[in-house]
């Protein structure tokens, strides 16, 4: 993704259909770096990360790993996401 402000992939997402967003709730979203280091926990996981990390510098354009954790879902998904420049 490429959090720039031009309003085209500004934010790393849970990506669901529209009919669906009602029926799922986004427990937990962490972004963490190549290091394991916890760069982003949002207390409200829908809204996505903004490329920003907690002190509100700009992340580093590199490869991130992402968890995520929905309501009522055993499994926790695991994936990797570039933020670039």
């Amino acid at each position: 993704f490429s959090p720039n402000g031009d309003d085209h992939n500004d934010f790393f997402d849970v990506v669901v259909p529209e009919k669906f967003r009602p029926l799922i709730t986004v427990e937990t979203f962490k972004i963490y770096n190549r290091w394991g280091n916890l760069l982003y926990d949002n207390e409200t996981p829908a809204a996505g990360w903004d490329g920003n990390l907690y002190n509100g510098d700009e992340a580093p354009a590199e490869v991130y790993t992402y968890v995520v954790k929905v309501a009522g879902v055993a499994e926790v998904f695991k994936g990797t996401v570039t933020l670039i420049k």
